[in-house]
């Protein structure tokens, strides 16, 4: 019984580790300057809209950052050069900011040292889409 004990406690310590180690490789790996080289937007009943080369975001290692973003999207002409404050866990990024666009949890599809491709929803059905290169 007490082996089992020793078994179970290892191992998830082991797990509680592994999590910690990609969260924290996630969060390093962040850290700089983004190109946003594409930005589509799928809206309920309506056509997909996208847009490329739509501008930059920084993120800090002290977890804050910068957006200098300016696109053309379904009529709509956006621009956001504002602050945010970020947070991530090993398959989400949660930037936190000011009347943005981009300020909502992000689910990560791609996480790669010079490419990231990220989705998100509104709980209407609308799905955002991101692509970061470095």
């Amino acid at each position: 019984m007490k082996r089992v004990k020793i078994i179970t406690a290892s191992s998830l310590f082991i797990l509680l580790m592994a999590s910690c180690s990609s969260v924290n490789k996630l969060n390093r790996r962040l850290q700089g300057s983004w190109n946003i080289s594409s930005y589509s937007e799928q809206h309920v009943d309506e056509q997909e809209a996208s847009a490329v080369n739509i501008g930059s975001m920084t993120f800090n290692d002290d977890n804050s950052g910068t957006k200098k973003i300016s696109y053309r999207i379904l009529s709509n002409q956006i621009a956001d050069t504002s602050r945010f404050v970020w947070s991530n866990t090993n398959k989400t990024v949660t930037i936190k900011g000011e009347n943005s666009a981009f300020a909502k949890t992000w689910i990560i599809l791609k996480n790669q040292n010079k490419k990231q491709s990220w989705t998100s929803t509104d709980g209407k059905g609308n799905v955002q889409s991101i692509v970061l290169q470095k």
